[in-house]
């Protein structure tokens, strides 16, 4: 079994520009059809955390799938279609986009009425990589008993920043970066595997309507920017939104901590956070929370992962706040993620 190896960067960007201008050129009758029959199924295994599963056909081939539910409240089925339609083109057209897992078709459930009611993406095995994948969040709860060694932590930062920039190259917005979304596939000769995105449950085009929606589970807030937070965001999703969250992602990767533990508790190191959970004032405890993983990055990352990351990890956090002088939200020049690829690489262990 050969080790996969990474292609180069600014390749698998040429990759997704073109797969993104080369699908926005082509007529819907010259497409092949991404619709799926549903698929015999003889086994399948929960990945924890993720709410994606491995499944094997009637054939033995085993591929990743999870299921998009459609939110029941008012939305417009017809566009989400052709948004699911959209994202699965591009998806089945990114074999060689690191990070990024080539989607087989959807399988689309539909309501007695004809509305949406689930669409299952189906996605092919990444080659020459171990097929029993862990969501990040797994890896992370085993880690005191299954320590890494710090290059390779450093590889799985700069590997998860290359998937979200990928993603937002080939015009999408994730809007659910968080631990359970990242697939980690074991790679042979490492300790580490490799991190392929999943969890499009909340995706939409970069350039499409925003539908403000939010919950109030704070482990899933707590990846998502204080102006993202809650049942009624204050502001329109745009790809910065991703970049806090990765902030977050990176923050847990250099502690090599989860955040979040394995019962939906505060971690280990982020207990104290647990009085502020306790605010009613949803936007006073995110900021107090973002504060928090502000300080924890200033103070624990640099003698754990270098001055140099524990910057990365802050500029993605900081990604979208307001100028002090104007008071207007300043804009990050970086948003797509390439700028924190770029200072992520100059790392050197």
């Amino acid at each position: 079994m050969e080790v996969q190896t990474e292609q180069p960067d600014g390749n698998a960007l040429t990759t997704t520009r073109a797969i993104r201008d080369a699908l926005a050129g082509e007529s819907t009758e010259q497409l092949v059809p991404i619709w799926l029959d549903p698929m015999v199924v003889n086994s399948s295994n929960a990945i924890g955390y993720s709410g994606a599963q491995v499944v094997t056909d009637s054939t033995g081939t085993k591929y990743v799938t999870e299921t998009i539910a459609v939110d029941p409240r008012p939305r417009n089925h017809s566009q989400l279609s052709k948004d699911v339609e959209k994202l699965a083109r591009v998806l089945r057209e990114s074999k060689d986009v690191p990070g990024v897992l080539t989607c087989k078709g959807v399988i689309r459930g539909q309501e007695t009425d004809g509305a949406p009611e689930k669409f299952e993406f189906i996605y092919e095995m990444p080659p020459a990589l171990d097929n029993a994948p862990k969501c990040l969040r797994t890896v992370l709860l085993k880690s005191p008993q299954e320590p890494h060694p710090l290059e390779e932590r450093v590889l799985l930062a700069k590997q998860v920043a290359k998937a979200v920039m990928f993603v937002h190259n080939l015009n999408f917005v994730h809007k659910n970066m968080r631990p359970e979304t990242i697939l980690v596939f074991p790679n042979p000769g490492k300790t580490l595997g490799i991190p392929f995105i999943v969890g499009f449950q909340m995706f939409r085009a970069a350039d499409g309507s925003s539908y403000m929606a939010g919950d109030e589970s704070w482990s899933k807030n707590l990846y998502r920017h204080p102006s993202r937070q809650g049942n009624y965001p204050d502001n329109k999703y745009k790809m910065q939104h991703d970049i806090y969250s990765l902030g977050v992602i990176l923050l847990e990767i250099g502690l090599w901590t989860p955040l979040v533990g394995q019962m939906g508790e505060p971690g280990v190191e982020f207990s104290q956070i647990v009085p502020l959970l306790q605010d009613r004032d949803q936007r006073r405890k995110a900021a107090r929370i973002k504060k928090e993983l502000v300080t924890m990055a200033y103070n624990h990352l640099p003698p754990r992962m270098g001055t140099k990351y524990s910057e990365v990890v802050v500029s993605c956090l900081m990604c979208l706040e307001r100028d002090p002088e104007s008071g207007s939200e300043s804009e990050y020049p970086d948003d797509d993620g390439t700028l924190i690829l770029n200072m992520l690489e100059e790392i050197d262990v």
